[in-house]
């Protein structure tokens, strides 16, 4: 056998010798990364905006949606009030 070829034996010898410290290695880093992932703070932020408009629509008829205002208020203090 010439010394340049590469010998499959060789390599699982190599890493059995040598499976105590890629398996300290491995978990050193994971146990790492889990404590930073577990002590860095979120820096997510989410917000949203909801329109509640329980009003039918109607464009030729504007008086008619004005009057629906005064009834529709306990009607969208509800909505405001599930969805808190």
């Amino acid at each position: 056998m010439d010394s340049s070829e590469f010998d499959v034996r060789n390599a699982i010898g190599l890493v059995r010798r040598q499976i105590w410290l890629i398996l300290s290695t491995v978990l050193i880093i994971v146990g790492l990364a889990a404590v930073y992932v577990f002590l860095q703070t979120p820096t997510y932020t989410a917000s949203t905006l909801i329109l509640v408009d329980p009003r039918q629509k109607n464009a030729l008829d504007p008086e008619s949606q004005m009057s629906l205002l005064t009834t529709d208020n306990a009607r969208v203090e509800i909505e405001v009030e599930i969805l808190k």
